[in-house]
């Protein structure tokens, strides 16, 4: 069991302090970290101390889980981020690795490109749209028009929904989205336009609006 162990919880602490990135990214570092572990059969703070003590080469026991992880098939993605994990685990309990060292004894296989983004065609999107029921459409106006990610589509409540709001002087406020800093990537709130409500005319605009907030939870 490694939650009950010293080394371990700081390094949970450190890892929970990083604001920065998505909690499936944070969850990986963990699994990465704990995989490692679980691989050299030790505790958290028999492998600190070994490391410490010198009894552990940290540079060659990374390369070869590396060839663990490459012989399990894993993915170079995944391989990256398990390597992350395990560095954050050993710089939480105070063991730096040399970059240099790393860099010459340490073979990181390069991130594969499993696929090429790229902006879809008007046609492409077109057709998705005829496939489409009434809430895959919406769901697919809203994407396309706030450049928002899945999860904070599926993410967004009521509350976050304005439509109709008035500045002080009177003049119409752009339908939009806050995207609460919980959901967004970076842990940063952002206001979004729904562009294709703001293009819909008024006497369709009703329909749209009243079955975006039916879907909403």
């Amino acid at each position: 069991m490694v939650e009950a162990d010293k080394c371990w919880e700081k390094f949970i602490r450190k890892v929970k302090l990083l604001k920065t990135k998505s909690p499936h990214t944070l969850q990986t570092y963990e699994r990465g970290a704990r995989k490692f572990l679980e691989w050299l059969n030790l505790r958290p703070s028999e492998v600190v101390e070994k490391i410490k003590k010198g009894e552990i080469d940290v540079y060659r026991v990374l390369q070869e889980f590396i060839e663990y992880l490459n012989e399990e098939e894993k993915s170079s993605w995944t391989i990256h981020t398990y390597l992350s994990g395990v560095k954050r685990f050993l710089n939480a309990n105070e063991v730096f690795l040399d970059e240099n060292l790393f860099r010459q004894r340490v073979i990181v296989p390069e991130p594969e490109t499993e696929t090429e983004d790229r902006i879809p065609t008007a046609e492409e999107l077109q057709l998705m749209f005829n496939l489409m029921d009434l809430e895959g459409r919406a769901m697919l106006a809203t994407l396309v028009s706030t450049g928002m990610r899945i999860s904070e589509l599926i993410s967004f409540r009521l509350k976050d929904l304005h439509l109709n709001e008035k500045l002080p002087d009177g003049r119409k406020v752009p339908p939009h989205i806050h995207i609460q800093k919980t959901f967004a990537k970076g842990k940063k709130s952002r206001i979004v336009l729904l562009l294709s409500l703001i293009h819909i005319s008024e006497p369709t605009r009703p329909l749209y609006i009243s079955y975006a907030v039916f879907c909403l939870k």
